[in-house]
């Protein structure tokens, strides 16, 4: 914009998709006799069927500006997180023999598709109080769509560099 005034956009996608399916099935033995395999007396089998599937794409724009007056670096910005989550499970579980020794059949159908979205706007001031000590101050709003969650985070950083090789700093946030 000029030469005390920059613009900067960051975008960036993440995706991630996971499938598994499996179809086991068991069949369980006793053996009289450990050295005789032919002497065994079927106690039950088992069988176990799983098409699971998850998909996570996420978009994320940060738009942000910064700004530069006497000894002051004013950054300011906004973060916009668009994700959405899809789950399926399909699973069933069952056996077949003596109802004393087998699990009830069971099925799990899940379904869900979530939107994950977060909003976030920020602005910082880095300045210097005085020859060899800083000062960061900002704060930081959030928004979780998904739960409705707001949050306000302000933030504080006092640094000071006694030396090229030294400096001391002590920050406080609320998170």
């Amino acid at each position: 914009l000029n030469e005390n005034t920059q613009f900067k956009l960051s975008a960036a996608r993440y995706s991630t998709t996971e499938d598994e399916s499996s179809n086991l099935f068991s069949e369980y033995y006793y053996l009289f006799d450990p050295n005789n395999t032919a002497s065994r007396e079927f106690v039950k089998s088992a069988s176990e069927n799983v098409s699971n599937y998850l998909n996570l794409t996420s978009y994320e724009f940060i738009p942000e500006i910064n700004f530069k007056e006497n000894n002051h670096f004013i950054r300011a910005g906004v973060n916009i997180r668009l994700t959405d989550f899809k789950n399926k499970v399909d699973e069933s579980f069952s056996e077949i023999g003596d109802s004393l020794l087998y699990d009830l059949p069971a099925d799990r159908l899940i379904n869900e598709k979530f939107k994950l979205n977060s909003y976030s706007v920020f602005v910082q001031d880095e300045f210097k109080l005085f020859e060899n000590f800083y000062a960061n101050t900002g704060i930081r709003a959030n928004y979780y769509q998904y739960n409705n969650e707001f949050l306000v985070s302000p933030r504080v950083i006092l640094n000071y560099i006694p030396s090229t090789k030294h400096s001391l700093t002590l920050s406080w946030g609320y998170y």
